[in-house]
């Protein structure tokens, strides 16, 4: 069986006023599909609302940030359980 391939990927933030996103934890299940790992529960992120949480199943696309390209979430495909 193969091993799951973990990924940092990045959740936009609602409500900021201005354009963040929250690096968090993903494992790939198919072509640009990632699972989030991240929990979007976690007191550390509290004063924060994501697009997308814990368990969806999301659609990812490289986009050019401040920080550089990186693989963002753009589309949930499958909601968690």
């Amino acid at each position: 069986m193969a091993h799951a391939e973990h990924a940092t990927i990045y959740v936009y933030l609602l409500g900021e006023g201005v354009d963040v996103w929250r690096p968090v934890d993903a494992v790939r299940v198919g072509e640009s599909l990632y699972r989030i790992t991240s929990d979007c529960s976690d007191q550390r992120f509290a004063e924060e609302s994501w697009q997308f949480v814990t368990g969806d199943v999301v659609r990812c696309t490289r986009r050019e940030l401040a920080e550089g390209e990186l693989l963002v979430a753009v589309e949930r495909v499958e909601t968690a359980a």
